[in-house]
């Protein structure tokens, strides 16, 4: 058969590879419908792209104006958290949309900003009573400890006494069961509830039953008073917390569910939130930009009735993949005449799988970076990885085709030092140059990323999809190529970094084990490590850094109780 025959073959055989993997990624998920057509008040903050309250780089008045807009026709209220930053325009767009405000007053520590946010929404209040019909003084001010009950109440009064529209002040659920002296200052009592931010987090199969209970519980700690649960939502993307997933899939299973149950039992809410909003992964990690029903672009997440797919563009990732590997496959069939056809599917197979491992990595990053830094970082892990792929697929066709590359150990990461230094200990080919510099480098990310996973892990992500490939193209290399050459180096480095990452895979299972057990109490210790097992992607974690120390790990077996050879100057 003629070669590119066979090149099209093996590239439309090991296709399939792709195919499978994406339309699984892709499948339609069966989701609850919510029974209604319209969402009674979301959150509103329509800072997009760029713009940060924080460094006071606000959204222009027409683009507050555009999604007024957008939000008209779906949902009833909007609700706001401040009445300044152009947000005090809100009723004025709304009131020929028909929509109704939720105005909030934002308080904080500065007394000066605080009576600036008092008398901005008194006079919004007074100015459109037929579109403001409640008013929300201060949110999660107690939870964040920027005021005394007693101060806020102050605050509270003051705005009761200067509008018509029942007033009510916000905060995360306990803190309304620890302050309830801050019941009579109130028309109405709003409680936020997030399943996924519990101190003991709700897998999403539960969350429902839990908003609910928590609503039940508040409403009989205050008997007599009105209660309204003002924040209640799920995130569409970020790390997980204990069972909590954040996917598209689950956030509409959340909202469609709760939205059903509240309109059954006639629950007033307010749901969490309108829009994605960028600037909170800087607070919040990649799950504080994601609770929009509509993302950072304003395209709507999900339908309230129909099946859900966690990964819509799955065919334009499937195709992005296949054609990585369509074009490495060719290009590695041609420049190696000796490989057969058999030969040829194994590099197809190789290259689909790698294909895959990329378009991971890239999703990850349009995820999580938001960033000129976070953007450059991960350009630079795509490169990085891209690099990789190219080699290790090279080294594979060599190897089918008879020719073992390499033929030595990879520098070692003293070598790979003394290269960098300019004194270079042996004389490895370009390409283990290459390969060796690549894996010191994603040995080193993993191990510093470990570390912070393990000290510091609420708001950062497991990045597993950056380095499986790296994880997976290493232990390959390492399990079936040539070891039989002496090593050169004395692995001091490489003792380190793979003490440093079976650390951070141990710790990664731990500080998501820990917080069970802090929360279960100590004495049920198999419970809190089985708590930890629910988490997937920190085990997932955990699974990719001892992978990615494996191949060092048999460089530190094969040396044994070897003499490390002298430094050379």
């Amino acid at each position: 058969m003629k070669r590119a025959t066979l090149l099209f073959l093996s590239c439309t055989l090991t296709a399939i590879i792709g195919l499978s993997y994406w339309s699984y990624e892709g499948r339609l998920k069966a989701v609850p419908d919510a029974g209604v057509s319209q969402i009674d008040s979301v959150s509103f903050s329509p800072y997009r792209r760029g713009q940060n309250p924080l460094a006071h780089i606000t959204p222009t008045l027409t683009e507050i104006s555009q999604d007024i807009e957008v939000l008209a026709g779906r949902v009833g209220t909007v609700r706001t958290y401040t009445s300044l930053e152009g947000l005090e325009m809100v009723p004025r767009f709304a009131r020929p949309l028909g929509l109704k405000v939720m105005q909030g007053a934002w308080l904080g520590r500065e007394p000066d900003v605080n009576e600036r946010e008092i008398r901005s929404v008194i006079d919004l209040a007074n100015r459109y009573p037929d579109v403001i019909d409640r008013v929300v003084v201060g949110n999660e001010v107690l939870l964040r400890k920027d005021l005394t009950a007693e101060q806020l109440a102050g605050y509270i009064e003051r705005v009761r006494a200067a509008v018509k529209q029942p007033v009510t002040y916000a905060d995360v659920w306990e803190f309304w069961l620890r302050n309830p002296q801050l019941a009579p200052h109130v028309d109405f009592i709003t409680i936020h509830i997030l399943p996924y931010w519990e101190d003991d987090p709700i897998a999403i199969e539960h969350a429902v039953d839990h908003v609910m209970a928590i609503y039940a519980r508040v409403r009989a700690a205050f008997p007599g008073k009105r209660v309204m649960i003002g924040e209640v939502g799920w995130p569409s993307e970020g790390r997980m917390r204990d069972g909590a997933l954040p996917s598209p899939a689950n956030q509409a299973r959340l909202v469609r569910g709760f939205l059903k149950a509240a309109n059954g039992q006639g629950v007033d809410y307010n749901i969490f939130a309108a829009f994605d909003e960028p600037w909170k992964t800087a607070l919040e990690g990649t799950v504080g930009g994601h609770w929009g029903i509509f993302d950072a672009d304003r395209n709507p997440k999900f339908a309230l009735a129909g099946p859900i797919s966690d990964d819509p563009a799955w065919r334009w990732h499937f195709a992005l993949s296949a054609l990585f590997a369509s074009i490495a496959t060719i290009l590695l069939g041609r420049s190696h005449e000796r490989l057969r056809f058999a030969g040829l599917v194994i590099v197809a197979s190789a290259a689909q799988a790698f294909g895959i491992f990329l378009v991971l990595d890239l999703r990850y990053a349009a995820a999580t970076s938001y960033t000129p830094t976070g953007w450059l970082l991960a350009i630079a892990g795509f490169v990085a990885n891209l690099f990789l792929a190219a080699l290790l697929l090279r080294a594979l066709a060599d190897s089918l085709s008879g020719r073992p590359w390499p033929t030595t150990p990879l520098p070692t990461a003293e070598e790979a030092l003394n290269f960098l230094r300019g004194r270079p200990t042996r004389g490895p080919t370009l390409g283990e140059r290459a390969l060796g510099m690549l894996q010191f480098g994603f040995i080193v990310a993993a191990a510093v990323i470990a570390i912070t996973l393990v000290v510091d892990p609420r708001y950062r992500d497991f990045p597993s999809e950056v380095f499986l490939l790296p994880a997976v193209g290493f232990a390959a290399l390492a399990i079936f190529r040539d070891r039989r050459a002496p090593l050169h180096a004395s692995l001091r480095e490489e003792s380190l970094l793979v003490a440093l990452l079976v650390f951070g895979a141990i710790g990664a299972f731990l500080a998501e084990s820990l917080a069970s057990l802090e929360r279960i109490g100590w004495h049920t210790a198999l419970a809190g490590a089985g708590r930890a097992l629910e988490n997937s992607e920190a085990l997932g974690w955990s699974a990719t850094l001892l992978l990615l120390a494996l191949p060092w790990t048999l460089k530190l077996a094969a040396r044994g109780g070897a003499v490390p050879a002298p430094a050379v100057a």
